[in-house]
């Protein structure tokens, strides 16, 4: 099963549902390996290009105090995302 790997760990900073900085991680590289932040870093810059890590880390020094009204639009923000790549995925003939 995955997990969600914080590039920047820690619960009280704006990197805490950040798109670009919450990836899934298998247990090993989250738990095991502390987040395995190597390997996280270079595929960070792989994928969004250079010095992402450092403005993902930026990002991350803020402290944000969340609203519940926050989280519930988040939360539906990411219903209706999970809907459309349901929708995307969806293979002709099967349930």
């Amino acid at each position: 099963m995955l997990q969600a790997g914080h590039f920047v760990s820690g619960r009280h900073n704006a990197g805490l549902f950040s798109e670009k900085g919450v990836h899934a991680q298998c247990y090993n590289c989250n738990i095991n390996l502390k987040g395995n932040t190597l390997e996280y870093r270079r595929q960070i810059v792989k994928k969004y290009g250079v010095d992402m890590d450092t403005r993902l880390e930026i990002e991350a020094a803020q402290v944000l105090q969340y609203k519940v009204c926050d989280l519930e639009e988040m939360a539906e923000v990411y219903k209706l995302k999970i809907k459309e790549l349901e929708e995307q995925n969806k293979v002709p003939g099967n349930l």
